[in-house]
């Protein structure tokens, strides 16, 4: 006894609805397999039945639909007792499979894995109808168990597909495989949607009868795995522009297999009933159109309108306002479909009576001061009932017991008091009486202005209860002024003598004086406030004695403050500061202007000249000048001046010093030569030639000889074209290219510096 191998069959059959993809509405399959797929697993029992498999394999079954996969698997298993081998008995139940004409499919059967590998091969009864291509037979120490042939349809017509065991012959699986022809039929103006199935990855050619299809437009390839194998699915469209009956032809271009789509276009075959498109209500019309029964197309004319059914009114009208006693109400009769209001169908209702309050409602109260009143209103609507208005009387005074300050009492006033009613105020006839003004309580004076040389001080005191000010005058102060204190002189910039010194309180101005040897001479009188003079008529080697006198004027009499002896005393040297620098400009690629603040003192000037990072040089020795150009520049470089000021004293040469910075310049750019051209539609190409020493080029634009200049690129020294794609056809553009250096902010240059440009023309293709 032994016992029977369990096989699983499983026939990959490639749907023709998921070959044609979401075909449109205007394409129909002759011969094509059901869309709706089915993963069916057939049990081979030992009498030859067939049962559906378990739900297990329904989630696998899904999953294969939704690839256009239909698979049929055939099982069998091991059953019951061991059983004497029959001869012929383990012959598999024939499936039955349909192949498109052409196209490939994989036919796939699973066998338990055994010990050693067993070698199944493929046979079909005849090669002529359908061919067996590429087998995979699994590996048995990996534990596969699937078995696979590729199998290709050539004509239509029936043969049996066989998997067999080359060494017993044993047939493992038979499968009964109908070949049908391929098909695509639509209408003339529509697309045909078509596939095509392949081995290989891989184009292919089209050609068909007087070449009215081969406008074919490659849509998508999809995978059909199974079986460790793959089959290539290819989706095309095609303009159905021409009628047509006949085969449309695909080469594989790597392959050199040909396939066969038979393809029918046709005129539209109109139906004879209309299409309800949009059905008609009371409120709206319908329409319908014509349509082609086999594209669903829309006959050109054929739109009709429905006519409005009749409204449905409701058979009781909606109250839409409620009437009240002070306002009557509205009915209105719908239509229970669309909700229309019947034309004329409106009603008033009429108001109902007022409902009266049994009491009267008080509108005014009384007062001690005025009567009251009182009327009688609607519950509902608050109206009030004609002729129900009645007069409250007035109420008595409520005299207060404490008297009221009407006026209050001040320093220079009188005030007054009276007895008031609680209620309203009111003043009691004859309760008036007068309160005497009480008078100042001044407090101690105190100083607000302190007396001075030309304006008297003054003296106020304040009222402690009003607040009232009196002031009087202190007088003024003695015409006389106190001794000038000064600073210690210093030389400043232009070896001049610069003076200071202290303020002194009621001074008009100030007089300078200068002593030479032993005479004092008045150099300068200065007018008010000024505490600072610098004497510019000095001599280097030459001491000089300065004192300063105040003075004030009163009155038609000036008087001077006292004379500062012996005064102060400073010899004149060459001021040695730094050469202040005022500018650096740039003149041409190779000359750069410097300009400085001079010295009268000086004999000449010292120029030095050094480029960012590297020390400084001696340039040049001028003269009494302030300004120099340096005509030995490179194009497009940075350069930083400073000055030294000298001057000789007898047969010693003393020198000023020089600022750490200086002043920097950039000396100009060659001006980029540019070309501009259109190749092609809608671009324009630049070029330009290179510049040494730049940081790189800026691109500017305009559109017409009015346009306005725009900014379009910024490339880098490295770059010498670019191709301005943003330009329409016909139209005329400008453009002018700059070379430019960064900004240097250590040195003094912030902002980047621009090369000159040439200005070209060109207009787009």
């Amino acid at each position: 006894m032994r016992k029977k191998k369990a096989v699983r069959l499983m026939a990959v059959l490639l749907s023709g609805a998921m070959l044609l993809g979401n075909a449109p509405a205007s394409v129909a399959m002759e011969g094509e397999i059901p869309q709706e797929n089915v993963l069916e697993e057939l049990i081979l029992e030992d009498d030859g039945s067939s049962t559906a498999a378990d739900e297990g394999n329904s989630g696998e079954a899904e999953e294969k639909t939704e690839l256009g996969i239909e698979s049929i698997e055939t099982v069998n298993d091991p059953v019951g007792e061991e059983e004497p081998p029959v001869e012929g008995s383990d012959k598999p139940e024939h499936q039955e499979a349909e192949i498109r004409a052409g196209a490939q499919q994989i036919l796939m059967f699973t066998m338990e894995a055994t010990a050693e590998n067993i070698t199944v091969a493929w046979r079909s009864s005849d090669s002529t109808v359908a061919e067996c291509g590429t087998i995979r037979n699994p590996d048995a120490a990996k534990g596969e168990t699937e078995y696979s042939c590729i199998v290709t349809g050539k004509k239509a017509g029936m043969c049996t597909i066989e998997a067999y065991n080359e060494s017993d012959s044993t047939v493992y699986a038979a499968f009964d495989v109908s070949i049908v022809p391929y098909r695509v039929t639509g209408c003339i103006g529509t697309q045909l949607a078509f596939t095509i199935t392949s081995e290989v990855l891989q184009e292919f050619d089209f050609s068909c009868v007087d070449d009215a299809l081969t406008n074919a437009t490659f849509e998508a390839v999809d995978l059909v795995n199974s079986g460790g194998q793959t089959i290539y699915v290819y989706s095309y469209r095609i303009d159905a522009d021409k009628l047509y009956d006949g085969v449309l032809k695909a080469t594989g271009k790597t392959d050199q297999t040909q396939k066969e789509v038979s393809v029918t276009v046709s005129s539209h075959s109109w139906s004879d009933t209309p299409t309800v498109e949009k059905e008609a209500t009371c409120s709206e019309p319908g329409v319908q159109n014509v349509h082609c029964t086999v594209c669903d197309a829309v006959k050109e004319g054929s739109e009709e309108e429905i006519p409005c059914i009749p409204h449905t009114w409701n058979p009781e009208a909606t109250i839409e306002k409620e009437a009240t006693c002070s306002e009557p109400g509205y009915q209105v009769t719908y239509c229970s479909d669309c909700g229309a209001a019947k034309e004329g169908s409106r009603e008033e209702i009429p108001c109902i009576p007022h409902t009266w309050n049994p009491e009267a409602t008080i509108e005014k109260e009384a007062t001690c001061s005025a009567t009251g009143y009182k009327s009688v209103h609607c519950s509902v609507c608050d109206a009030v009932k004609a002729g129900s208005e009645e007069t409250i009387p007035s109420t008595p005074h409520s005299w207060k017991t404490d008297r009221t300050v009407d006026q209050p009492v001040t320093c220079t006033e009188n005030g007054a008091s009276s007895i008031h009613c609680s209620v309203c105020d009111i003043v009691k006839e004859g309760s008036v009486q007068q309160l005497p003004a009480t008078g100042h309580q001044w407090d101690s004076w105190k100083q607000v202005t302190a007396p001075a040389i030309k304006t008297e001080g003054k003296d106020q005191r304040v009222c402690l209860r009003c607040n009232a000010k009196e002031t009087r005058s202190t007088g003024k102060l003695p015409l006389a002024l106190d001794k000038v204190k000064m600073n210690t002189p210093t030389v400043v910039s232009g070896d001049h003598i610069g003076l200071s010194w202290q303020a002194v309180n009621y001074a008009d101005g100030y007089i300078v004086y200068r002593k030479k040897g032993s005479k004092w001479t008045k150099i300068a009188t200065l007018k008010g406030n000024v505490l600072a003079y610098t004497d510019k008529d000095t001599k280097i080697g030459t001491t000089y004695t300065y004192s300063v006198r105040g003075y004030v004027t009163e009155n038609g009499k000036t008087v001077y403050s006292p004379s500062l002896k012996p005064g102060v005393s400073i010899e004149q040297k060459f001021y040695k500061d730094a050469v202040k620098m005022r500018d650096a400009t740039d003149l041409s690629t190779t000359s750069i202007k410097i300009r400085w603040t001079g010295r009268k003192k000086s004999s000449g000037y010292i120029i030095y000249r050094k480029i960012p990072g590297k020390s400084w040089k001696k340039l040049a020795t001028v003269g009494k000048v302030t300004s120099y150009t340096d005509k030995t520049c490179d194009s497009a470089t940075t350069y930083q001046y400073a000055v030294k000021a000298y001057t000789k004293n007898g047969k010693k040469t003393i020198y000023s010093k020089m600022e750490k910075t200086g002043a920097a310049a950039i000396s100009r750019m060659h001006r980029p030569k540019v070309t501009v051209k259109s190749t092609d539609e809608e671009t324009a190409v630049l070029k330009w030639t290179k510049q040494s020493n730049v940081g790189g080029y800026v691109i500017y634009r305009k559109e017409g000889s009015k346009g306005k200049w725009i900014k379009i690129k910024r490339t880098s020294a490295k770059t010498s074209s670019f191709t301005d794609e943003d330009v329409e056809s016909g139209k005329t553009y400008y453009y002018i290219v700059k070379a430019y250096k960064k900004a240097k902010p250590k040195v003094g240059i912030m902002e980047p510096v621009y090369s000159k440009y040439y200005k070209k023309k060109v207009k787009i293709k």
